[in-house]
């Protein structure tokens, strides 16, 4: 992104949260009640008319849209059973961008210690909308402004207070797809220095484009790529699962899920009728650290 200003894809990201809250058909997928409050760009117009779920349909948006509902509901169901089954007591989002989890779950923020790792400038307009929503200082939430191609996110972390003898749960979403392979494996790497085995990470990454068996599915990755570039924020690496599977093992990992768009239609999108259905381009990985 930019220097400067704040993420443009984490409005338009928190814009497909807040039309499917609005509009969504029942049950929704994901339930994001303060995903309106951050929404900006060409998105804010038509939610506040009510008919941004229109627009996000005849743009053929659904899979994206279903893409960022999906991840967004498997890392906070993995979170709640790592909180029982691994003792996970400490939250790290990173790159949190306009995720609204201090608001949506006091239940959990009770229980566990919250870290937000984000961009200077993303954080900073985030925070000052979170105070304008009545969000306080909480002595369980911690901001840490970071830049990932700059500084790795363990030594981060370390400099705030996060306990690498306490198990963790780090929810990576929505950033892979702008980074290197170099600075994915960097901070792969970093978490895994300061943290206690046991603790888990889930992230979404996109597939290498050969693997995309429909050409429409090849087009609108093309398409995606070219808008994320115009706003400053161009994606960089692809993936092959088989190959990223080999990468994160030498680096400390065991793959616990590597969700397939087959896979995610299966648990969370089958039997809808308004169209909506995982991005066809992304993959969900939940690693456990060895």
């Amino acid at each position: 992104m930019e220097q400067g200003r704040a993420s443009t894809t984490a409005q338009l990201v928190a814009g497909l949260r807040a039309a499917h809250y609005q509009s969504g058909e029942h049950p929704l997928v994901f339930e994001d009640p303060f995903a309106a409050h951050f929404t900006g760009g060409v998105f804010q117009a038509p939610l506040e008319r009510g008919e941004l779920q229109a627009y996000l349909d005849r743009m053929q948006l659904q899979p994206i849209q279903g893409g960022i509902v999906a991840r967004a509901r498997y890392a906070e169901d993995a979170l709640e059973r790592a909180i029982v089954e691994a003792g996970v007591r400490q939250l790290v989002l990173l790159g949190a961008g306009n995720d609204s989890f201090l608001l949506r779950r006091p239940d959990l923020l009770a229980r566990i210690r919250v870290f937000e790792l984000d961009h200077p400038d993303s954080q900073a307009e985030k925070r000052a909308k979170l105070r304008a929503l009545g969000f306080a200082d909480h002595p369980s939430a911690c901001f840490v402004p970071v830049d990932f191609e700059q500084e790795p996110a363990g030594i981060a972390l370390a400099r705030h207070g996060f306990d690498p003898a306490v198990p963790a749960f780090f929810n990576w979403l929505g950033v892979v797809a702008y980074l290197t392979h170099e600075a994915i494996s960097a901070t792969l790497g970093s978490l895994r220095a300061v943290s206690a085995v046991g603790s888990r990470i889930v992230f979404d990454y996109p597939i290498a484009p050969q693997l995309l068996e429909r050409e429409e599915d090849r087009l609108r990755s093309v398409e995606v790529s070219r808008s994320t570039a115009a706003v400053g924020e161009p994606r960089q690496a692809r993936h092959v699962p088989e190959v990223l599977a080999k990468s994160v093992f030498a680096l400390g990992y065991a793959v616990v899920e590597d969700l397939s768009p087959e896979a995610l239609f299966a648990r969370y999108f089958s039997g809808r009728g308004d169209g909506l259905r995982p991005n066809p381009e992304n993959r969900l990985i939940q690693l456990c650290m060895i």
